[in-house]
């Protein structure tokens, strides 16, 4: 299975990215790829940095498809797939990140799921308004 079945298109922007590294103090591989070619760029990506690494992280949470496709990429390219989030409840992980300070502001919404005027808010256990402006 393709990762395009299990998972609507996300495209976050480099420097959001570069900023997400940069605060973990680790370096950032980036690689472009469509559906079509995503699982050959996304292995050949892993196998550029196999010699570096032993391990590949994945946020997945549920999708039992996703998870198989995680692991047999990781394992072609020698890695061991970790999944830290399988099957955590989604508020208990945002509860833990509240409680280590963490702050986050929401980049991405699926359409027909969450309202765009979310984009910019920051994520916290009160609701962002309609009635404030989203941080840019």
């Amino acid at each position: 299975m393709s990762p395009a079945s299990a998972h609507a298109l996300t495209v976050l922007r480099r420097s959001v990215l570069a900023a997400q590294a940069d605060a973990l103090g680790i370096g950032l591989e980036l690689t472009s790829a469509s559906w079509a070619d995503y699982t050959g760029r996304f292995s050949g990506l892993l196998g550029r940095v196999a010699g570096r690494i032993e391990a590949c992280v994945f946020g997945d949470i549920e999708t039992d498809a996703r998870r198989r496709w995680c692991e047999q990429v990781a394992a072609s390219a020698g890695v061991v797939a970790i999944h830290p989030l399988w099957q955590r409840p989604r508020r208990a992980l945002l509860e833990e990140l509240w409680a280590h300070g963490f702050r986050t502001t929401v980049v991405v919404v699926r359409d027909g799921v969450l309202d765009r005027e979310l984009l910019g808010c920051e994520l916290n256990p009160q609701p962002c308004r309609r009635d404030r402006a989203p941080r840019r």
